[in-house]
């Protein structure tokens, strides 16, 4: 039986070559690409409301609530990936281990994609799986290709292997864990390039929306094409987790928790736009303070912080996203409580616990070696 028909049955088999998965970007058939895309459409379509609670219309809903979870877990927050493939087989690979603190379930005997399959620790992605930020050459070469009306091969392409690649292991893994691996909806996550719905075309690098969606029709089709968008339309867009919330980006303004679930039924798309699609200084003050008081307020008003970079951290629970590209390891906004982690050049995480606030200097775990 071919290695990726393997991977698409919800049972060990699938979680055990999850654990053993290392390869190369390839593109997926058609068939396989549209066997793997009703799988994970599936599995959102039907996740369970005790973690995915649904919305007016009984369905799930673009909250994600993993405080409910008994026990609760530890939370590994994954920054923006536009195609960077090897930082999320780094991230299934790495082996937690926190010898100094007595409460950490870790031991450094187990890979995150282990933990996963035993159910003991979340990850959340905040999001933008194509589109990659660092081959700035590439696309170009692309652009130049596609202005000539070349589609398929070349730089393109290539382009499209990687991000379509790592999109492939993100389903696998959704697919094989779908309790405690949770992708969140970003602004790139729009293959059909449309105004709606909070959604907007894109374009920075070349005409990547635009670009990606041709791509899509020449290589695979109208029906893949269409089911794509779909499991898009289904990605939640906030976690909430012990000591954390997680979004793609910073709100633009405070919003309920009953604002979140019914976001995705909201034609308007306010809540999707913002959460997605929020600039530097575009959110209103006080925003991120008023969404973890009410969102979390087991951990509101606490003053147990701990030692940072920049001194006491007095807060027992933090906002985490990406969006914006920052050149540091992580910067603070919101009056430090909201905390920008999108570095497109480190393979860095950041790991929540929920036995204790976050620690700026143990708790983002490097990856990498040296950057890009």
């Amino acid at each position: 039986m071919d290695r990726r028909t393997v991977l698409f049955a919800r049972d060990r088999r699938l979680h055990r070559d999850v654990l053993d998965f290392s390869g190369f970007p390839e593109l997926l058939t058609c068939g396989d690409f549209f066997h793997l895309l009703s799988q994970v459409v599936t599995v959102l379509e039907h996740e369970d409301a005790s973690w995915r609670p649904e919305d007016s219309c009984g369905r799930p809903g673009g909250l994600v609530d993993l405080v409910s979870q008994v026990p609760q877990l530890p939370t590994i927050v994954v920054p923006d990936l536009h195609g960077r493939w090897q930082f999320f087989q780094e991230i299934l690979d790495f082996t937690p281990d926190f010898p100094g603190d007595s409460c950490s379930p870790f031991d450094g005997t187990a890979s995150v994609a282990a933990l996963l399959a035993q159910g003991k620790v979340n990850v959340v992605c905040v999001g933008d799986g194509l589109h990659s930020e660092l081959h700035r050459e590439r696309w170009h070469h692309a652009l130049a290709e596609y202005e000539r009306g070349q589609v398929l091969g070349g730089a393109l392409e290539a382009e499209m292997t990687e991000g379509l690649f790592l999109m492939e292991l993100v389903m696998r893994c959704k697919v094989a864990f779908p309790r405690n691996f949770h992708f969140l909806k970003g602004n790139h996550e729009n293959i059909t390039n449309q105004w709606a719905g909070g959604d907007r075309p894109f374009r920075k690098l070349a005409r990547e929306g635009e670009m990606s969606r041709r791509f899509m029709e020449e290589q695979y089709g109208e029906d893949v094409l269409y089911l794509y968008s779909h499991f898009e339309s289904l990605l939640p867009l906030c976690v909430m987790a012990p000591r954390c919330l997680i979004s793609h980006s910073e709100p633009i303004r405070p919003f309920s928790r009953q604002d979140i679930v019914e976001a995705l039924a909201d034609e308007a798309g306010e809540v999707v736009y913002g959460l997605t699609w929020t600039r530097n200084d575009e959110s209103q003050e006080g925003t991120v303070a008023a969404m973890l008081q009410e969102l979390l307020p087991q951990w509101w008003g606490q003053e147990e912080g701990v030692e940072s970079l920049f001194g006491k951290n007095p807060f027992s629970a933090l906002y985490f996203g990406g969006h914006r590209s920052i050149s540091e390891s992580y910067r603070l906004r919101q009056g430090g409580r909201f905390v920008q982690i999108h570095n497109p050049r480190l393979h860095q995480v950041a790991l929540v616990f929920p036995h204790r606030p976050f620690d700026f200097i143990k708790d983002f775990i490097r990856l990498d070696n040296q950057e890009e």
